[in-house]
C-alpha cells in the first residue's frame, strides 16, 4: 500500500467511526475527540503491522486483528470517558469498527 492509499484508507475509517460515534450521541464533543484519538492510536500501528507483515492481510487475521483493534479501542474510550457506560462503549467500538471494516470490504471489491 502506498502512503497515498494508507491516507485514503484513515480518512475514509476516520469519517465512518466518527458518523457511527455521532449517531451515538450527537452532544458529545468529547466522546468525538475520544474516538478521533483512539484511531489515531490504533490505525498506524496495525497499519503498519500489515505493512511490515503481509502475510496477516489474509483471512482469519484481518478479523482476529479487527477484534483486537475493538477491545483496544473500548479500552481507550473507556480511559478517556470515565463517566460512560463500559458495555455501551464496548458496542459503540463494535459498531464503528464494523461498519468501517464492511466499507474497506465493499471498496475493496468495487475498485480492486
Amino acid at each position: 500500500m502506498t502512503l497515498g492509499g494508507y491516507l485514503t484508507a484513515f480518512g475514509l475509517t476516520l469519517i465512518i467511526e466518527l458518523a457511527v460515534a455521532l449517531a451515538f450521541d450527537r452532544r458529545s464533543g468529547r466522546l468525538l475527540l475520544a474516538v478521533l484519538m483512539a484511531n489515531c492510536f490504533t490505525h498506524p500501528i496495525f497499519g503498519t503491522l500489515l505493512l511490515l507483515a503481509p502475510g496477516l492481510r489474509g483471512v482469519p487475521s484481518i478479523p482476529i486483528i479487527e477484534v483486537v483493534i475493538v477491545l483496544v479501542e473500548a479500552a481507550l474510550l473507556i480511559l478517556a470517558l470515565p463517566g460512560r457506560k463500559r458495555g455501551a462503549l464496548l458496542v459503540l467500538s463494535l459498531c464503528m469498527n464494523a461498519a468501517s471494516y464492511l466499507a474497506g470490504v465493499l471498496l475493496y471489491h468495487s475498485w480492486g
